[in-house]
């Protein structure tokens, strides 16, 4: 770019040293550990060094930064907090997508370019944009040392080296953490682990390097405007778009006439009614979200490849119209949803497909934001990329398992239904404790064959002993407080009896 200059060799020695020294940092903590504070005390150390090259090339904090960063922060604590692997696989997607915006931010804040596509791959287009910026700031390094600005450096490190290790390994005799640290690269090289960490720490220098790069970038000498420079083809008019919400607005209000029983009814509870909860709801439920995300894509594709033109009242009557029109679908769905949960019971996949609907219903009112004003497609995307990361830390911080389970056992006190096995296997680690504390309460035959079925299901369930401090869960401490106050039943072999086995398998 003509605005970027070759940066000093001191300040690029100070680029590598920090996402090196940050790496190797990281990497001690997170290579072959199992999900815990480490997560978050890495994302925000990541975090805190974006910043900080940011404040060193003197360019603002922007909101669009410092929000990602957060949000990736408040994320990765979740991993603290949660036993199950698959929440833990979720929380690292989602902070990688965290990070990658706010990378994609201060990348744009100094080029020229911009669009949606680049909010909605954020996490690999960080990625592409951190290993170029890395390649170059690598070449801006080796030209340096070329040039003879770098000899000292290489010298001072080849003597500073060997004279460190044999200090190291005299003090080690001395220190049992000395020793510990000598003994632990002993093993990396006898057991080839220090191969993949190898690879792992490289990768993660070349990311933090080229992010780092991309925050010392020159920043713009006029300040970036609030909308994008993206901008799509003017194709629809006034009438073209009114034709289209009309029409919409018309059939979504013939539906809804025709339909309120459905819609906020209960068909499936009605004797004589020949529909069933499960037709009730899956009748409609995914065709009633399909048709309200539809509804909010129409809208926005509408306004943007629309030809600019002053307000037209009608044309703004018939937006909030649509717009309301989709949300009573929206609240039409979640109704359905918790009819079905009162006759069924509660499970993963129906609070997950309520919080979508609620993340959607959020969505819609962005939306009337944008449309009130010059609507941007990315900042309209990156604001229900917030709302989407905020649901899930709410899912992860709130328990969402455990929920799942005390909604399940206080269904059970009311209708005398409950599917054991759900609670015990497929629900979840989260859910443990709250089914162990549960079991007093509880009928003697039902609160023994959980009992049973959770000494099944955990008996090899490793414990805690061997982890480090920074391997430390909240949930996961308390699910092995929970299943050692399970096993102590059996304190020899913790395995569950041949009846408790069978009753588990038989469970209703």
């Amino acid at each position: 770019m003509s605005s970027e200059r070759t940066q000093s060799p001191k300040l690029l020695g100070t680029l590598w040293g920090s996402a090196a020294a940050l790496s190797a940092f990281a990497t001690a903590l997170l290579y072959a550990a199992r999900p815990g504070i480490n997560w978050a005390i890495s994302t925000l150390a990541a975090s805190l060094g974006l910043i900080g090259f940011l404040g060193g090339a003197r360019r603002k904090w922007r909101l669009d930064v410092v929000l990602p960063l957060a949000l990736a922060c408040l994320i990765a604590s979740g991993a603290a907090v949660t036993a199950n692997p698959a929440a833990a696989l979720l929380i690292a997607a989602a902070a990688l997508f965290a990070l990658g915006s706010a990378v994609v931010a201060v990348y744009l804040d100094s080029t020229p370019a911009d669009g949606p596509i680049t909010w909605l791959l954020a996490a690999p287009y960080a990625a592409v944009l951190a290993m170029s910026e890395a390649g170059r700031r690598f070449a801006e390094a080796t030209g340096a040392f070329r040039e003879g600005r770098g000899v000292p450096v290489i010298r001072g490190i080849a003597i500073a080296t060997p004279v460190t290790m044999l200090l190291a390994l005299l003090l080690c005799e001395a220190d049992p953490t000395f020793a510990a640290g000598r003994d632990f690269i002993a093993r990396a090289f006898r057991d080839f682990s220090v191969l993949p960490r190898g690879v792992f720490f490289s990768a993660l220098t070349v990311c933090l390097a080229g992010a780092f790069g991309i925050a010392l970038r020159n920043s713009p000498r006029e300040p970036r405007p609030d909308s994008p420079p993206w901008r799509p083809r003017e194709l629809l008019g006034d009438t073209e778009r009114q034709i289209v919400l009309g029409s919409v607005a018309a059939l979504f209000a013939l539906y809804l006439v025709l339909q309120v029983s459905y819609l906020f009814g209960d068909p499936g509870g009605r004797a004589g009614s020949g529909v069933s909860y499960a037709d009730a709801v899956h009748r409609g439920f995914v065709e009633l979200n399909v048709a309200a995300t539809v509804c909010g894509v129409l809208l926005l594709a509408l306004r943007l490849f629309g030809v600019s033109s002053p307000r037209d009242r009608w044309l703004e009557a018939l937006e909030w119209i649509v717009t309301l029109q989709a949300a009573v679908l929206l609240v039409s769905a979640f109704h359905r949803v918790n009819l079905y949960e009162g006759a069924y019971g509660f499970t993963r996949l129906r609070l997950y497909v309520q919080v979508y609907a609620a993340v959607a219903l959020m969505a819609l009112i962005l939306l009337l934001v944008e449309l009130h004003a010059v609507p941007s497609l990315d900042r309209f995307l990156r604001r229900v990329m917030v709302v989407s990361g905020l649901a899930l830390a709410c899912l992860v911080f709130g328990n969402s398992d455990a929920w799942i389970a005390r909604a399940n056992l206080l269904r059970y006190a009311r209708t005398g239904r409950i599917d054991i096995v759900y609670l015990t296997r497929n629900l979840g680690a989260d859910a443990v404790p709250e089914l162990v504390s549960a079991l007093p309460r509880l009928p003697a035959a039902v609160a023994g064959q959980i009992e049973g079925c959770l000494r099944q299901w955990y008996r090899n369930y490793p414990g805690d002993e061997n982890d480090r401090w920074f391997e430390w869960s909240l949930r996961r401490a308390a699910l092995i407080r929970a299943l050692t106050g399970i096993k102590a039943h059996d304190p020899v072999t913790a395995m569950p009896t041949a009846a408790e086995a069978e009753s588990c398998r038989n469970a209703p």
